[in-house]
């Protein structure tokens, strides 16, 4: 599973369709039919470039970010259990490495 944050590494959620492909390494093909499901669930909106008719973009909507916020917390915890199980605490950051310690 790919962490869910890609979009949101834009400064207002928004990206070309392009570009997400690109950073989810994905073919346009994929991420287009990826972004119709979520336009379906009313987590995103495309819309065209207002400059260039041809550019197609798409924004995360409110309901899309708080489910970014959900699945990101949940990855960031799936991750950390996985490293601690397996000896990679040292990798996390400090304070995700405390997280579940009793003691100092």
């Amino acid at each position: 599973m790919r962490p869910p944050s890609s979009q949101t590494r834009s400064q207002d959620g928004e990206l070309r369709m392009q570009e997400l492909a690109a950073l989810l390494g994905l073919n346009q093909s994929s991420v287009s039919r990826m972004v119709e499901r979520q336009e379906r669930a009313g987590l995103t909106v495309r819309d065209l470039f207002p400059d260039d008719k041809r550019g197609v973009y798409t924004v995360l909507t409110e309901q899309g970010r708080a489910c970014v916020g959900r699945r990101a917390a949940r990855h960031e915890q799936a991750l950390g259990a996985a490293l601690k199980a397996h000896g990679g605490a040292a990798l996390l950051p400090p304070t995700q490495a405390r997280k579940g310690r009793t003691g100092p």
